[in-house]
């Protein structure tokens, strides 16, 4: 194989026909323009290479099967140059099939693996600014290669699955890293290696594919971030894949499937499954089939698939890229009267994009917007501003679908409105557990009519809070709980004694 000491190529000597095979966000076809391009080459072909984007905005490819075998040596891409070098700073063991996460302090962190002496059971830590690799004291209580490991809203990283020798696991452990150490947890529904994971916008953690140590799968199963169990899903992919690359397209709304083993045979397909509709759909395949593969998000709207091996198990250097559009709005949560400012980018140039706004339980036909990408395929829309709600409807959630006119690219946001903006006054002195009437307002505080409904929905001595409702709580008396606030765009429970009373006037 002829190998380029400079990563930088031309892509178009690489490039094939795009073709459709479905449908984007279960939309509409993929984009003309959506879709693959080779952008350049590693320095060493890898299969089993950790990838992970650094906090500067490069790739760090670190060890894999190359052609000396297995390997320690690390190299760093450049998305806007396309070149990629090789660093002097090695990592400690050489190891292939392992993982990398980009930590909240910006090191990163690469777990297990395997080598020429069999599973790695060793963790190390990766300075970005220093370029030094450090050896973390504590062991996984497993040892395991062809895992995942996933970045947690609590700054842990969730490690699953694997295989230990020929044994496949469906074990899970937990690195925290205040402590630099790995605590057992929970145990996946199927014992999986070389299956994909991804965090969800939701806070769920879906696991999808794999391989039990006889067969490719096509089951997925759903884990909460929080307690780290898990259970079946219903959704199932289009394949059965196993040692695919998989990303969250942040802005896109959908998690992309690339790659890997589908139905046994390497291949390039490219499946996108929307979270918000619980769908999947095919896009348009990669320009080489592999397998074991390692990907990054490198831009907001670029993803990269680096190496792995073809059908024939050959090593492979090339980087490709895949192009798509976003949308987003600037809140999550908006309140009657706010707003919505919508945001794109990856857009055709010139092009008019059709946002367009679903609302669930829906109270209003389908609001059809347009917005006209710019010379950078940046897209602006203010046209939409949330409905003052009634005093009997409940929050809405909005979708909104981003098509292209000329380009066909499609993106997808979700929002909601909040019913946070009326504020709910108890009538009279009473125990928590007796009937309250309550009064509500909608215009700030002026004035105050009867309510059609509560605060939240009165179960013996819990109250549960809305999403996206504020609320400050003055009891008395003092031995009472004196103040609560839920933020916005959060939900909780306030707990209240059998003995203490909302008083006349009290405010939610």
């Amino acid at each position: 194989m002829r190998r380029l000491l400079s990563s930088q190529i031309n892509p178009a000597s690489l490039a094939s026909p795009f073709y459709a095979l479905g449908t984007a966000l279960g939309l509409k076809q993929p984009g003309k323009r959506d879709g693959w391009s080779v952008v350049g080459r590693m320095l060493m072909p890898r299969a089993g290479a950790a990838v992970v984007r650094l906090p500067d905005g490069k790739v760090l490819i670190a060890g894999g099967e190359s052609t000396g075998g297995y390997t320690q040596i690390v190299e760093i891409f450049d998305p806007e140059t396309r070149r990629s070098q090789i660093i002097e700073a090695q990592m400690i063991a050489p190891r292939a099939y392992h993982t990398a996460t980009l930590l909240g302090d910006g090191k990163v962190l690469l777990v297990g693996g395997e080598n020429s002496d069999g599973n790695v059971n060793s963790a190390e830590l990766f300075d970005p600014e220093r370029q030094t690799f450090t050896l973390i004291e504590g062991n996984l209580i497993t040892a395991r290669s062809r895992h995942s490991a996933t970045l947690l809203p609590d700054g842990s990283v969730l490690i699953t699955g694997g295989r230990a020798g020929e044994r496949v696991l469906d074990s899970t452990e937990r690195y925290d890293p205040e402590n630099q150490i790995f605590i057992e947890s929970g145990r996946l529904t199927v014992r999986r290696a070389g299956h994909s994971a991804v965090l969800l916008p939701s806070g769920e953690l879906m696991i999808a594919g794999g391989n039990d140590g006889e067969n490719d799968l096509d089951t997925t199963e759903v884990g909460n971030s929080e307690t780290l169990a898990f259970s079946p899903a219903e959704i199932r992919l289009p394949f059965k894949r196993a040692w695919a690359a998989a990303q969250f397209l942040e802005g896109n709304g959908t998690v992309m499937f690339a790659g890997g083993n589908v139905d046994g045979v390497v291949s390039g397909e490219v499946e996108l499954y929307n979270p918000h509709k619980k769908q999947f759909a095919a896009t348009n395949r990669m320009r080489m089939s592999r397998t074991t593969p390692g990907s990054a998000l490198v831009t907001e709207t670029q993803a990269m698939i680096f190496g792995g091996r073809d059908a024939e198990g050959n090593l492979l250097d090339t980087i490709e890229a895949y192009l798509f559009s976003t949308i987003r709005t600037d809140k999550k949560i908006y309140r009657p009267g706010q707003l919505v400012k919508m945001i794109g980018r990856g857009w055709e140039p010139g092009e008019t994009v059709e946002p367009i706004l679903e609302e669930s339980p829906e109270k209003h036909d389908k609001h059809t917007l347009t917005a006209v990408a710019d010379e950078n395929g940046r897209i602006n829309n203010e046209e939409f501003i949330i409905e003052r709600l009634e005093n009997n409807d409940s929050s809405r959630e909005y979708t909104l679908i981003a098509t292209g006119r000329s380009s066909g690219r499609a993106a997808q946001a979700v929002f909601k409105d909040a019913v946070a903006n009326a504020i709910y006054r108890s009538r009279q002195t009473g125990n928590w557990n007796s009937s309250i009437t309550w009064e509500i307002s909608t215009d700030g505080g002026s004035s105050f009519s009867n309510a059609s409904d509560t605060p939240g929905t009165n179960l013996g001595n819990e109250v549960r809070i809305r999403n996206g409702h504020t609320v400050t709580l003055d009891t008395s008396p003092a031995n009472a709980i004196t103040q609560l606030t839920v933020g916005e765009g959060s939900s909780g429970i306030l707990t209240l004694g059998n003995n203490t009373t909302l008083q006349q006037g009290l405010l939610l």
